[in-house]
C-alpha cells in the first residue's frame, strides 16, 4: 500500500460551487480499503484552517489504515 491517501473534496465543490479553503467547520469521513471496518468520521475542531484540519485527518487516516478521504458537505 503506498503512502498516498485520496483526498475526495468534489461533493463539497458541487454544493458549494468552490474548492474548500479558510476556516470552518470541516468534516471528514475516513474510508477504509477492508469491508470488514466500518466509516470513521472525523470532525475537526471548529473554526479550524482547511489544510491543517486535513493534515489532522491524514494523521488519522494513516493510523485507521484508511485509503481515501472525502469532505462531507454541512449545513
Amino acid at each position: 500500500m503506498t503512502d498516498a491517501i485520496a483526498i475526495d473534496t468534489s461533493r463539497y465543490e458541487c454544493a458549494t460551487g468552490r474548492k474548500p479553503r479558510g476556516k470552518g467547520s470541516w468534516t471528514f469521513r475516513l474510508v477504509s480499503p477492508l469491508v470488514t471496518y466500518s466509516d470513521h468520521f472525523f470532525t475537526a475542531p471548529p473554526d479550524t484552517d482547511y489544510r491543517k484540519a486535513l493534515a489532522m485527518a491524514r494523521d488519522l487516516a494513516k493510523l485507521r489504515r484508511s485509503d481515501h478521504i472525502v469532505l462531507v458537505v454541512t449545513d
